[in-house]
């Protein structure tokens, strides 16, 4: 809807950033054993009590998504466009040793 809106009006096109956290978390936090939202707010001490309802969920997500914002900062990639190129990176390099 917003892209449409923005092409039509504006002549914009959208491409909006994606960052997923499945893919940044374990390229910041490259020896945590975590595989899911529980264990990533669990090793970093978000609480999360009320699991699978959105609102929750959302929290949760904002939370680890300073975290590791923080952490990608620290670690030399300041800009957003440095923290799409390392989730990038690690989303190759997990289809590259993906079983199958």
């Amino acid at each position: 809807m917003i892209g449409r809106a923005l092409r039509s009006h504006l002549g914009l096109r959208w491409r909006p950033l994606v960052i997923d956290l499945a893919d940044l978390l374990p390229a910041l936090f490259l020896q945590a054993d975590c595989r899911d939202l529980d264990a990533w707010a669990a090793r970093f001490g978000i609480r999360h009590d009320t699991r699978h309802q959105a609102l929750s969920d959302a929290y949760a997500t904002a939370q680890l998504l300073q975290v590791a914002l923080a952490a990608a900062r620290v670690q030399g990639h300041s800009t957003l466009g440095a923290v799409d190129r390392l989730q990038r990176q690690q989303r190759a390099l997990q289809r590259l040793w993906a079983p199958g």
